[in-house]
């Protein structure tokens, strides 16, 4: 019987990276203003939306044709590090009501977005409703 021919190491020429500092505190200035945001979520698609994040640490969307936004908070975890608590409300769409999690800012480099060597900024919001039967999952970036 033939031997199949081993694999060769391919190479597409991105490097794969991102950057992120876990002991850095996180910070609302660092995440305040607009973000363009692509958010699927379970049943229903929110779809690409601008994410505002306000001084105060309040998030929101504006309704998308699905119907679909999101409203809530950011808040520096106390211990110090580079994550914030997350709580959201989804309105107008199946996966309605209310979500818990953590958010984090971080470089990315290693996307098509990315613009050459210094990266997309990118906040990520990724939360579960009280039950834990649903998740929100936000990828935002500028």
């Amino acid at each position: 019987m033939p031997q199949a021919a081993p694999l060769e190491p391919v190479s597409a020429g991105l490097a794969l990276t991102t950057s992120f500092d876990y002991n850095q505190a996180a910070s609302i200035p660092d995440v305040a203003g607009q973000w363009g945001a692509t958010a699927p979520n379970n049943n229903s698609y929110i779809g690409i939306a601008p994410l505002t994040v306000s001084n105060s640490g309040g998030v929101s969307t504006p309704p998308q044709d699905s119907g679909c936004s999101v409203s809530g908070t950011l808040i520096p975890r106390p211990n110090g590090k580079n994550v914030f608590n997350l709580s959201a409300t989804l309105t107008g769409c199946g996966d309605a009501g209310e979500y818990a999690g953590i958010a984090f800012k971080y470089i990315d480099t290693s996307n098509y977005y990315s613009l050459g060597p210094f990266g997309v900024q990118t906040l990520r919001l990724i939360a579960t409703n009280n039950n834990k039967t649903r998740v929100f999952n936000m990828t935002t970036t500028r």
